[in-house]
């Protein structure tokens, strides 16, 4: 199936291994925006600069507030493009207590975003 996006991710070492899943579904990020590429390279350029604010607001949170508030933004903004690594994560997130907060959560969010953003730079620089 070719898609719309004009991005061929088999050609890319850019899946996940453990899932076989890339960073991206371009399937749903084609089906969410009628497979108009204007407005999903729009999408993911909105995404890559969202995701970098988020994972500040999370390091620097300071209360349990702040955290999910930044968790939350962080994974609609990953549902909107199919980031479904991210979304989960950010899930998983969004479900720790005061005293769970730690670094390892971070490091995964910090590697998802990551990994996306790397996944989207390569369909950014295709188009």
């Amino acid at each position: 199936m070719t898609k719309s996006i004009g991005f061929d991710p088999s050609s890319e070492s850019t899946q996940d291994n453990a899932t076989g899943q890339d960073p991206v579904d371009l399937s749903h990020l084609s089906e969410f925006t009628l497979g108009d590429r204007s407005v999903q390279n729009r999408i993911l350029k909105t995404f890559k600069r969202q995701s970098s604010i988020d994972l500040q607001k999370l390091s620097k949170s300071k209360t349990i507030e702040d955290w999910r508030e930044a968790a939350h933004s962080l994974k609609n903004s990953a549902s909107g493009i199919g980031a479904w690594h991210v979304v989960r994560d950010a899930e998983t997130a969004l479900q720790l207590k005061r005293d769970q907060l730690d670094l390892e959560i971070m490091r995964i969010l910090v590697a998802r975003v990551e990994e996306a953003n790397g996944f989207i730079e390569k369909i950014l620089e295709s188009n």
